[in-house]
């Protein structure tokens, strides 16, 4: 069912839709990070129902959900699916209520539960997790119904609670809009991006196709805006004006603006109000970080070696007990970040073997290790 509230085909898959099956198909731990309506919920939904409805054995999906509303919408649109396959492909639906669908032909369940509410959670085991909307969970306490700590703020828990019940290689899919630094989604979008059994996706507004407007004659950009095209070359004038109305004549004004349309991953958890650093000067230091061409595990390579090239290695290490995290950073003759190695869960000894691999990768560079409790560790072991 479109914006329009017209059921329609998903015979056109948009630029976001294709990039999340693609990933869908190579990774089990998807975060997605977005800006608001890119059509995300709705392929994820679809995927998730194609593995059930085509499993030999029954598939059990739990889609936690942020509000009630969102609740009725996610079992209307399994409901859909259903009723949208040809008749004689079509299942029963022996279960069909507000809370949970089930298929007739292989007994796979689609479960919604309520962030904050009571059970839902615990009643069966579930072999795949939907956490949709995640940054707008209750933080306040633990949430009734769970088994987590109590201690925690409720989103934590929940995840916590959830996820103890689930097989360890479960596919697990967490997408939703940011809401401004810390809390669990912004957590977990940080370990999305570090760890190699997350894939990260990130979709900025200005690439979804809704979002552009036709330049109206006179128009003149400001110089904000023309350095937004000049940071950003695949964002053009038609979503200039688009972000203009949306901040000027719909009220978003720049701060909520950058929340929920961001135009980069850092853009949306930058701390608002007061703050030691100039706003506009993070976001245009952000707009100018790259993306990995290459993961090796927790190795993210920026540019391969090149012959003739020096390189020099800064590490900081840590004790590998998913607390601080050790880092090992390459640096080219000119300074720039060619490599970054970083893990909360590698032990001082594995931290030095990974440091010696990134080191031999470019050309034996040298390694300058932090000497602390830990890194007294690491420089014993690289001596090694």
């Amino acid at each position: 069912i479109d914006k329009q509230g017209k059921f329609t085909r998903m015979s056109h898959l948009y630029w976001e839709q294709m990039v999340f099956l693609k990933t869908y198909l190579e990774y089990r731990k998807i975060l997605v990070l977005k800006a608001r309506q890119v059509r995300v919920s709705t392929v994820t939904g679809a995927a998730l129902f194609h593995d059930s409805w085509m499993s030999t054995d029954p598939i059990n999906t739990l889609c936690v959900c942020h509000e009630s509303g969102a609740v009725q919408r996610m079992n209307q649109m399994w409901r859909t699916f259903v009723r949208g396959l040809p008749p004689e492909l079509r299942p029963t639906m022996p279960v069909d209520n507000s809370k949970e669908i089930q298929l007739g032909h292989n007994e796979s369940t689609f479960a919604q539960l309520l962030a904050g509410g009571r059970g839902g959670g615990r009643s069966k085991s579930f072999q795949r997790t939907w956490w949709t909307e995640m940054a707008f969970y209750p933080r306040g306490s633990a949430a009734s119904g769970t088994k987590g700590d109590s201690s925690q703020p409720a989103d934590v828990s929940l995840y916590a609670s959830v996820m103890s019940t689930m097989p360890e290689d479960a596919p697990c899919i967490i997408e939703s809009t940011a809401n401004g630094p810390g809390g669990l989604y912004h957590s977990m979008a940080l370990t999305a991006r570090r760890s190699p059994e997350w894939a990260f996706l990130f979709f900025p507004w200005y690439r979804c196709e809704d979002y552009a407007r036709a330049v109206p004659d006179g128009f003149e950009a400001t110089d904000e805006e023309l350095e937004l095209l000049e940071l950003y070359p695949e964002m053009t004038m038609e979503n200039i004006v688009w972000r203009r109305w949306k901040v000027v004549d719909e009220g978003y004004g720049n701060e909520l603006f950058a929340k929920e349309y961001p135009v980069n991953p850092e853009d949306p958890f930058l701390l608002t109000g007061e703050r030691w650093f100039c706003l506009q000067t993070l976001r245009r230091m952000a707009a100018m970080l790259r993306a990995p061409t290459r993961r090796v595990g927790f190795l993210r390579i920026y540019t391969e070696p090149e012959a003739g090239r020096k390189y020099f290695i800064g590490q900081d290490t840590s004790g590998g007990v998913k607390k601080d995290w050790g880092a090992v950073v390459v640096l080219r003759d000119d300074l720039t970040v060619v490599a970054v190695w970083v893990s909360n869960t590698v032990r001082p000894h594995a931290q030095a073997d990974a440091a010696a691999d990134v080191a031999d990768l470019y050309g034996r560079a040298r390694v300058l290790c932090e000497k602390n409790k830990y890194g007294k560790a690491c420089i014993k072991r690289m001596s090694e």
